[in-house]
């Protein structure tokens, strides 16, 4: 939340902010329209919640929607009703409040080790390489990069687009103003080939644009699994860094080859 608000105050297309008040309202703002989930420690808040306070540290994260459902952050989880006949432990959540952890793993079923980095993309998707190898990793079986740099949001696309053997995912919400006040919402998911003649047509409405919002979610499911061993990786990297070079979150998922 913190880099958040500050990313929002280096934006030379907004007003200058004197306190916390316009960039908290556009917060709750977000969350009410359910395009973004709140969550600070074990609360974590969605369009419906009752209102919490909203804290600006490094504990409290936002997420858009289509991440917080990706990664089972949201929807709160049903809470778990009891059979006829037992009683309660006393160990339930009080009135109001929701549970945050998410199902167990069923017996046998083991969760994929993830490994996450945030910085320039090439230094994000270096780190998350090296942490796998650290952790003797064979390979990545899925890999996820949300750019936060709105001229590489569209840029990825070209690069996706280079990847063999894999299957990759795209989505994509685009707002934009016009200067005559007119509005225009996208939302696409599909593969980055079908997302490019979407892009053809945008980009030239995005450069006119008055105001503008772009988030995207790039997935790659490999198969086979991405080695890391030999050169594999470093080709990939140079591939994704071709085109796009600004901040983005990587995530990857391990799994054997």
């Amino acid at each position: 939340m913190a880099d958040l608000r500050n990313e929002f105050r280096l934006d030379p297309s907004l007003p200058i902010l004197v306190g916390d008040d316009v960039f908290l309202r556009g917060i709750r703002l977000g969350i009410d329209q359910a395009e973004y989930i709140y969550k600070s420690g074990e609360l974590v808040m969605g369009k419906g919640d009752p209102y919490a306070e909203i804290r600006i540290d490094e504990q409290s994260l936002i997420y858009t929607m289509a991440y917080a459902r990706e990664h089972a952050i949201w929807p709160h989880p049903a809470p778990k009703t009891e059979a006829p006949g037992t009683t309660s432990t006393g160990t339930e959540p009080p009135p109001g409040t929701y549970p945050t952890s998410t199902p167990e793993t069923p017996p046998g079923a083991r969760e994929p080790e993830t490994f996450r980095a945030e910085d320039a993309l090439r230094a994000a998707l270096v780190a998350v390489v090296e942490k796998a190898r650290r952790a003797k990793a064979k390979g990545f079986a899925r890999l996820t990069v949300r750019p936060f740099e709105p001229g590489d949001t569209l840029r990825l696309l070209n690069a996706m687009n280079t990847i063999a053997n894999a299957r990759k995912t795209v989505t994509l919400d685009i707002s934009f103003e016009a200067a005559d006040g007119s509005t225009t919402e996208v939302r696409f998911e599909g593969t980055p080939g079908e997302a490019m003649p979407l892009k053809d047509f945008i980009e030239p409405q995005l450069r006119a644009a008055a105001d503008k919002q772009l988030d995207a979610n790039y997935r790659i499911d490999f198969d086979p699994p991405l080695s890391l061993e030999g050169d594999a990786a470093t080709k990939l990297i140079e591939r994704l860094t071709r085109f796009a070079t600004g901040a983005a979150e990587v995530v990857a998922f391990a799994g054997d080859k």
